[in-house]
């Protein structure tokens, strides 16, 4: 309680910690522990700017993703938190976006459409993520970012 909830004799709020519902033995097998993901988007309108939208979830507690979203993990579990920043800031590149179009004129992003995409190695993607502010910047400014550390890939996508 604050100094004026005390002197008016009203009580604060309080913040209650509910335990999350038991979660049934066969469900549990669809959570994935606490962590770090690359969540992607399934499906896009044509209108959007990009076919392929991706944030990273941290996660406190197991979670269940929704079937409209793909995503990636290490082994069912959480990846290093540089290493999913610098894959959510690649997969939102206008770069990768080109590629994607290449091969798909359709809306919606399947897993294996996310399997045959090309990644950068690991080293990559971290040095990326370092460079990057630590939320996902304006499009231009993540197409410089990955111009400047891939200029063959972002030639040749365009």
């Amino acid at each position: 309680m604050c100094a004026a909830d005390r002197s008016s004799g009203h009580r604060a709020p309080r913040k209650s910690r509910r335990a999350s519902p038991p979660v049934p033995r066969p469900a549990r097998k669809l959570l994935l522990p606490e962590g770090h993901y690359v969540v992607i988007k399934r499906f896009s309108a044509k209108e959007e700017k990009r076919r392929v939208v991706a944030g990273v979830w941290k996660g406190e507690g197991p979670v269940a993703l929704d079937n409209k979203t793909n995503c990636l993990h290490v082994n069912k579990g959480p990846i290093d938190p540089q290493l999913a920043h610098g894959l959510m800031l690649w997969l939102n590149s206008s770069t990768l976006d080109a590629i994607f179009r290449t091969f798909s004129g359709h809306t919606q992003v399947n897993a294996g459409d996310v399997r045959t995409l090309p990644f950068p190695s690991r080293e990559e993607l971290l040095r990326l993520a370092d460079d990057a502010p630590d939320w996902l910047p304006e499009q231009e400014k993540l197409d410089a970012l990955v111009a400047d550390l891939f200029p063959t890939v972002v030639v040749s996508a365009e």
